[in-house]
């Protein structure tokens, strides 16, 4: 019987309550067709080790990305000193078009994906550089406004969780993420969610939740369960943004020169939109799932999507115009 962590525990919780865990993964081929997919626990596993995990399944030589030297536990007494819990947003949740308290469908959504290839990657990167802000930045706002754009009545905002990779300072091959809340205003800018998220983790809240996190899953199973539904309002966050970084992998018998990967979080129902965003070797993955509470019938998926990947086009054409007057 395998032992769960301390994260593990709260995923647990979750499946104990009838919300699906799973993370999802799949072999995308050159033509955009998915050639092989996963379920991986995130009771188990967080992103980084679900990669890792199916690439030595596959026997696949991979080079993943490095850990954040800078990732250290933050003493007690300076945490509490640095006031974290000031950081974590209080807002509204957001207007979305149909109610998520009101779901009757009980159908899994599935993932639905994009891959960007290297010209895109290069342009994103190069528009993120020449406005001072990371490329994870730029996705995030470009997914937001995606979001609000087909999910939503309007641009009301709202609160996105951001996971983040704890390791070093937390070891373990299983689930090590920790992650901030961050409150994106109507007509925020990548500028915004840069800052933001900047904030957020100089704050020392993902060390804050994560603390918090450890310490009731100490008090036992049961007392997970009988909170994760108090806790865990329908609707109540736009959903959870996993990047997940730069991956190098060598062509084998299960990867094919062209093909690519891509892993999407499990979102639930306060957590609408799960995604993931992915860079393996020369092409970036978007991958989204949204929670049939807000998107009846899943027929608002491939719309969110699509706007996604158009902001993210405009995005290189100004970049490439950009480079032409240089």
């Amino acid at each position: 019987m395998t032992v769960l962590g301390p994260i593990g525990r709260w995923f647990q919780a979750r499946v104990n309550n009838g919300v699906d865990d799973a993370i999802r993964m799949a072999i995308i081929d050159g033509h955009g067709e998915v050639k092989r997919a996963w379920l991986i626990p995130h009771r188990l596993h967080d992103g980084r080790s679900a990669l890792r995990q199916i690439f030595r399944f596959l026997d696949i030589a991979f080079a993943e990305p490095p850990l954040n030297p800078r990732m250290q536990r933050m003493p007690l007494l300076r945490l509490l000193a640095a006031r974290p819990w000031r950081s974590i947003p209080v807002a509204a949740a957001p207007a979305w078009r149909h109610d998520p308290a009101g779901r009757d469908d009980d159908a899994v959504a599935e993932p639905v994906f994009r891959v960007l290839d290297r010209n895109s990657r290069d342009l994103l990167q190069c528009w993120a550089d020449g406005h001072g802000v990371s490329l994870t930045a730029v996705m995030l706002w470009a997914q937001h406004r995606a979001v609000m754009k087909s999910l939503c009545r309007k641009d009301s905002g709202g609160i996105w969780f951001v996971p983040v990779d704890m390791r070093p300072a937390v070891a373990g091959e299983g689930n090590g993420s920790g992650g901030v809340y961050i409150h994106l205003r109507p007509d925020c800018s990548p500028a915004d969610v840069h800052a933001a998220l900047g904030a957020a983790l100089k704050a020392g809240q993902h060390w804050w939740l994560w603390l918090q996190a450890v310490w009731v899953a100490r008090l036992g199973q049961r007392l997970l369960d009988w909170l994760y539904p108090r806790l865990a309002r329908p609707g109540q966050y736009v959903g959870s943004f996993s990047a997940l970084g730069q991956w190098q992998v060598s062509p084998g018998d299960a990867l094919a020169a062209g093909d690519s990967f891509y892993i999407c979080g499990p979102g639930s129902p306060a957590y609408p939109v799960s995604n993931g965003f992915t860079q393996v070797n020369d092409h970036i993955s978007l991958v989204l799932r949204v929670d049939r509470g807000v998107d009846p019938g899943g027929v608002l998926a491939p719309a969110t999507l699509a706007a996604w990947a158009g902001i993210l086009e405009q995005l290189c054409s100004d970049a490439r115009r950009q480079q032409e007057v240089a």
